[in-house]
Formats: structure tokens, sequence, C-alpha cells
């Protein structure tokens, strides 16, 4: 089974994988089996004479005689009509309505039944399976935490700044002004700095690093496609980022409410938050294609870095061109909140996003997908 799972299986087929085996090594195999199937999305297709053993783990019961389908149901079905799958099988040539071709009963005794069990799981079980691994891996680099740390201490610093001058506005001119929304006023560090350089970090350390020190092919052991691995990587990136992007919104709305700024502004930044994880997804999916380029980590980490950067002033020295660089939809939110324009006027510019998004993640798929570990 080690040897057959080496070449990523979608399908293994076991003829008696529990015979002659001890009660211990049994419960084993069974369990190995069931765990594949939950956890990795392979499909098993076990031949045997133990009808105990195929009730503990099939989904699906399938009866062969000479080659011929005497019956094919779910377990739950099969156990509906029958109280044991042993009883199921003899019941096929009892000639019980509902069965197909049934046979005497006579000739089922006389034959050699093959029971055939089918445990299936789906696509989207092996694909969250994949992302909880990717997770992993970032959760165990303290360097994140470190960062997180860092830009909410800087998060908390701007709201200090931003307090103390609104409190010396008001001693100088009289007027009560509250500090709602200071989430607003960070909003532009972490969405054009902060994400962008974690999001660089990570898609690193998840591709160019493990091509480099040959970590990637524990990853293309498992049996999961290249596809699911690519996009599975991606989403954690994202799923960084977006938790990041969470951590400091709180940490920035508790200091406001705390230093007695009030609640204003606190559902707004949450909306621009919310909005500006569109475009962050497609600045994701762009690292992620920038890295299947690069071959060293610390240079592909400098080619996402100069090529985000280039693409920055170039939106912002060439304003014609600006509206159709992606990066200039980084601060999404500007678009719905505050200088509102009307829906149809923002379709073009959801679908030039969308446009931006499908040839990153196509490009660099077809690029993963055509690199050796």
């Amino acid at each position: 089974m080690a040897l057959a799972l080496l070449s990523q299986p979608e399908l293994m087929i076991l003829d008696e994988p529990t015979n002659g085996l001890d009660i211990e090594a049994t419960v084993e195999v069974r369990e190995i089996i069931l765990r594949l199937a939950k956890e990795k999305g392979v499909t098993f297709l076990v031949a045997s004479h133990l009808a105990s053993e195929i009730e503990k783990m099939c989904d699906k019961v399938l009866v062969l005689h000479e080659g011929e389908m005497l019956s094919f149901d779910t377990k739950e079905e099969a156990l509906r009509l029958h109280p044991s799958l042993e009883d199921y099988f003899f019941g096929q040539g009892a000639g019980q309505e509902g069965h197909r071709h049934p046979v005497s009963r006579g000739r089922a005794l006389g034959q050699a039944g093959v029971w055939l069990s089918v445990v299936r799981r789906m696509w989207m079980e092996t694909f969250l399976s994949s992302l909880s691994n990717e997770l992993f891996k970032l959760r165990r680099r303290k360097k994140y935490l470190v960062f997180l740390i860092l830009g909410c201490a800087i998060c908390v610093i701007s709201a200090l700044r931003v307090l103390f001058g609104q409190l010396s506005h008001r001693r100088k001119c009289g007027s009560r002004s509250g500090a709602g929304g200071l989430m607003s006023s960070n909003l532009t560090f972490i969405l054009l700095i902060f994400l962008p350089l974690m999001a660089v970090m990570a898609a690193s350390d998840l591709f160019v690093a493990e091509q480099a020190d040959h970590t990637i092919r524990f990853s293309l052991m498992r049996p999961v496609g290249k596809g699911k691995l690519f996009f599975s990587k991606a989403l954690a990136v994202f799923v960084l980022c977006a938790v990041d992007l969470g951590v400091m919104y709180l940490v920035t709305t508790l200091a406001q409410v705390v230093l007695g700024g009030g609640t204003a502004g606190i559902l707004t930044s949450l909306g621009a938050c919310l909005l500006d994880l569109v475009p962050l997804a497609v600045l994701i999916l762009f690292f992620c294609l920038l890295n299947q380029v690069g071959r060293g980590s610390g240079l592909t980490v400098l080619l996402c870095l100069v090529c985000y950067i280039g693409l920055l002033v170039l939106g912002t020295y060439l304003p014609a061109v600006g509206g159709l660089v992606f990066t200039g939809y980084l601060r999404w939110h500007n678009l719905w909140i505050g200088i509102t324009l009307p829906f149809f006027s923002l379709l073009p510019r959801m679908g030039l996003l969308a446009g931006y998004g499908l040839v990153f993640g196509c490009g660099g798929y077809w690029l993963f997908d055509r690199k050796e570990a």
C-alpha cells in the first residue's frame, strides 16, 4: 500500500487486504483505509470474502458472480433490508423484489462471492485537507506572528498620533470631535505595505522555498493533484493575510474605544476591510505566479517586490494607465464607500479584476504543473 500511494493514486484496488493478518494488523489496515479515504480523498475498491470487514469500511457494496453484477447498493440500503451484509449476500439468491439479476440460493452458495467496497469522498474534502496542511506550515513559522505583532503596534501608534492630533485641535478650536474611523487612517499602510509584504513572504515559503529544499516532494506524494496543491497554497496565503487584516482591525478598533474615540466609523471600516479582500486575492495570485518563475527564495522575493513597486509607481505617475493596472484597486473600498460610483460604472472594474485573477491563477497553475519538484 505504501508503494502504491507514492504515485498519488485517486483509486486503489485491494484484493483481500486483511487476509492472513492477526487482529491488531487487521484493525490497523482498516483504519489506514478509512483515514486515507477521509483525509486524502482516495477511493478504495476492495475485494473480500469477509462480510464483517466490508461492513466496517465500505460505503457501497457490489456482488459479482462469474463477471456478472448481481447487486449494487449503498451499505445503508443493504442493511435496511437485511440484518447484515452476510444476509444481504445470501438474499441475492432468494429472489427478493428490487434486487437485480437474482440467482438461485444454491448457485449463490456454491460459488465464491466477491465483495467490492467503495470508500469515496468528495473532491472538496481533499482540497480542504491540503489547505489545512499548508496553513499548518505557515503557523509553524514564528516570523508571521512577529510581523503581525509589529503591524498591530504600528496601528496602535498611528491611532495614538491621530488621537493626540484631534485633542490638540479640540483645545485650540474648542470643538468636540470623535476619533472615529481610526482604522481608515491605517488602511493605506496595511493594504499597500504590510499585507503585500506578508503575501510575498508566505508565497515564497510555500512555493520557491519548498522547491529549493525539495520538501515539496512530500506534498506531491500525497494523493492530491497539482491543481489542488497550487490553489490550496494560494488560498493559505490569502487566509493568512485575511486573518492578519482582521486582527489589525480588531486591535485598532479596541484602541479607538479604549482611548475615548467612541464607536464612530467602526462599521464603515469593517466594510472597507471586507471589500479590500477582493483585490488582495488578485495580488496574491500575482505573487504565486511570479513564484513559478523565480529559482531562489531571496531572488523571488526581490522579483515580487520590484514588480509590485513598479506597478504602484506606474499607476501613480501615469494616471491613464493606473486604471488598467490591478494594483490601482488595492484600496477597493474607495470606489464603494465615500465617493460612491454608480453600480454599472463599477462593472468594468470588477470584470478587470476578475480577468486579472483568472489570468494569474491559470498562468500560475500552468507553470506550477510543468515545474519539476
